[in-house]
């Protein structure tokens, strides 16, 4: 698999903005967008367009910067939660398997 670039990210933005990627292409954008300053500007830019032409229509005060922080952060929330559904279910299944070899070693003894 070839090595994601800042083009790349780019393109990803937009499923960002909606919650549109997976946990491996959310991780691996977080990652990216936290070192790379071209692809943050280029998130804020997207976010102050999509955002902010909703927001105008309703006349209310905003922070766009704020919203930004705070959606990042929920992603970030929401990605830790997926790690650990996914660790809870993994030692879930791996009980049940446990459980399930000790009952044919005992039918079978």
């Amino acid at each position: 698999m070839r090595r994601l670039d800042c083009s790349d990210y780019d393109r990803m933005i937009p499923d960002f903005l909606e919650d549109r990627l997976t946990m491996r292409e959310l991780a691996a954008f977080l990652r990216h967008t936290e070192r790379c300053e071209a692809c943050r500007d280029e998130m804020s830019t997207q976010f102050l367009v999509s955002r902010g032409l909703e927001i105008l229509e309703t006349d209310r005060i905003f922070d766009l910067r704020k919203e930004l922080s705070d959606l990042i952060e929920l992603r970030s929330t929401q990605l830790r939660a997926r790690r650990n559904l996914f660790t809870a279910a993994a030692i879930l299944e791996t009980g049940a398997l446990t459980a399930a070899a000790a009952a044919v070693i005992t039918l079978l003894r």
